[in-house]
């Protein structure tokens, strides 16, 4: 199993089926992609969204939609590679796994960041 598989299979034991709790400030959620994630994200990257079968403005029905796999591309692009996580993985396949983790739990930037912080260079 490739280290990409360890590292989403980690953070998707926290990532469950549909939640609608309207306390959750992303809104409604499933396998861990929240509404409000997944409109920046398409905003951004929408081609890569069409390639994953996510056309059209994200709207409620979008998420209540998304399959598993949809949630696992977006993750891989948007955490794994977008952190170049598959290099850090070459020397230290545990420091790639939790630099994923971290990016999934608190943000592509907060990951990065604190890996730059823990190695001594600048952010």
């Amino acid at each position: 199993m490739d280290v990409f598989e360890l590292a989403y299979q980690f953070a998707a034991r926290w990532e469950g089926g549909l939640d609608d709790d309207p306390r959750d400030p992303g809104g409604i959620t499933k396998y861990g992609v929240c509404i409000s994630f997944l409109t920046d994200f398409a905003k951004r990257h929408p081609s890569f969204c069409g390639s994953v079968g996510i056309v059209g403005p994200v709207t409620r029905e979008t998420i209540k939609g998304l399959t598993r796999e949809q949630a696992k591309r977006i993750f891989k692009f948007e955490f794994w590679d977008g952190n170049h996580c598959e290099d850090v993985s070459k020397s230290s396949p545990r420091l790639a796994m939790v630099l994923y983790d971290t990016g999934v739990n608190m943000g592509k930037g907060v990951g990065a960041k604190l890996l730059q912080r823990a190695v001594g260079v600048k952010e």
